[in-house]
Formats: structure tokens, C-alpha cells, sequence
């Protein structure tokens, strides 16, 4: 079945900060004459209005898409006597699961490895060696999902490898991270919208978002 990926942007304490304008009924503002100050002053900067006419909710936005790619995480060893041989079986395995990756359509560029490590096995009694195990984790890339499942039976089949992980992405989130955004700031309307007309106050502009 399709898999599909979720991108969520979260706009925090969407510090969708919206403002409440006229927080008062139109009937109780009672017009007069503004008072000169005894020091006029200027001011240049924006400075928000205080806390009791702020209106601060969250805002979530999610975006389901489809992903285009998926990155195999595979394990491959080789166990002998010998470090020696150990580290001949891995390599030898190692190559395999390039050939089978190579058949099914992957390019050499999307696979890399760890290169081997060799780990020498001892007896818990006396602490005696009694074998060596090589190790190298490889990574593939498949830039089409089909090609990704081909590739998980194959290795499978071949007893070359151990698939340890698969997870799978989009080329690019961008589009679907902006839709998102939006949905979260259309949310965060809403919710201050709602909260403005429980309390009989309309809503001035947004004063501050925070992303998260």
C-alpha cells in the first residue's frame, strides 16, 4: 500500500499574536478633545499594545504527501576462526548486496558503506577468543519506491545482508512545508476569532507570529 508522509508545521505558541481592537461597544466611547502632552515625543518604533488587548492562541498546520524516495539501512557480516577470513566473508557479502542493488536499477552513487570493523568474539569462562565477526552497515538510496521494495527482497533472498531500517522522504518539502504554514496561520485565525466573539471584541491585525 502507499505510504505517505506527514509534514507538520507547528506554529508554536503561534504567538499568532492577534490583536482586539475596539475592546470597547461603540455606543459606551464618548468623544472629546485629545489632551495636549506636556512633553511631545516621537515615536519610531512598533510597540505592541498592552498584554489585556492581546489575544495569543497556537495555530497547527499538517500536509499529508506522497514520498518519492526511500533510504535502506542494511547490516552486513561475516563470522570465521580468523579475522582474517571473517573480514574476506563480509567483504564478499558486502559485494553482493552491491550487485543485487546494482541489478535492481540502483546507481553505484546512492550506495555507501561503512567500510568493515572486526570484532573478536570471547568465551565468557575464561575469556578465551574463539571467533571474529566483520561488520560493515551499508546505505542505499532509491529514488523510486518500487525499485526500493525490489531491492529489500533481493537482499533478502540472497542472505547477503539484514535489512535494519527503512524510512522514506520527499525530494522536495518546500511547497508542501508552506501550505502547511498557511493552514497553521488560517487555524490560529479561527481560534482567535472565536475567542474574540465569546468575549464581544473584534480582532485588530496580527502583531507577532513565532514558527516552530
Amino acid at each position: 500500500c502507499p505510504m505517505k508522509l506527514k509534514w507538520v508545521a507547528l506554529l508554536a505558541v503561534l504567538s499568532a499574536i492577534l490583536v482586539v481592537a475596539g475592546c470597547k461597544a461603540e455606543e459606551e466611547i464618548v468623544p472629546g478633545p485629545t489632551p495636549k502632552p506636556a512633553t511631545p515625543q516621537v515615536i519610531v518604533n512598533h510597540e505592541l499594545v498592552p498584554n489585556e488587548h492581546i489575544i495569543t492562541v497556537s495555530g497547527r498546520g499538517e500536509v499529508i504527501v506522497a514520498p518519492d524516495f526511500a533510504t535502506l539501512t542494511l547490516s552486513v557480516q561475516g563470522a570465521s576462526e580468523t579475522a582474517e577470513q571473517a573480514n574476506a566473508t563480509c567483504e564478499e557479502n558486502l559485494n553482493s548486496v552491491y550487485d543485487v542493488a546494482l541489478s535492481l536499477g540502483v546507481v553505484r552513487g546512492d550506495m555507501t558503506d561503512t567500510g568493515i570493523s572486526i570484532t573478536a568474539q570471547q568465551r565468557e569462562t575464561d575469556d578465551a577468543i574463539t571467533g571474529y565477526v566483520a561488520t560493515a552497515t551499508l546505505t542505499i538510496v532509491a529514488h523510486d519506491l518500487t525499485t526500493a521494495n525490489s531491492v529489500m527482497s533481493g537482499i533478502i533472498d540472497s542472505s547477503a545482508g539484514e535489512l535494519k531500517s527503512i524510512t522514506y522522504g520527499i525530494t522536495d518539502a518546500s511547497a508542501a512545508y508552506q501550505e502547511a504554514l498557511l493552514a497553521a496561520m488560517d487555524d490560529a485565525r479561527l481560534k482567535a476569532a472565536s475567542i474574540a466573539g465569546a468575549a464581544g471584541v473584534a480582532l485588530g491585525a496580527v502583531v507577532g507570529v513565532e514558527e516552530s
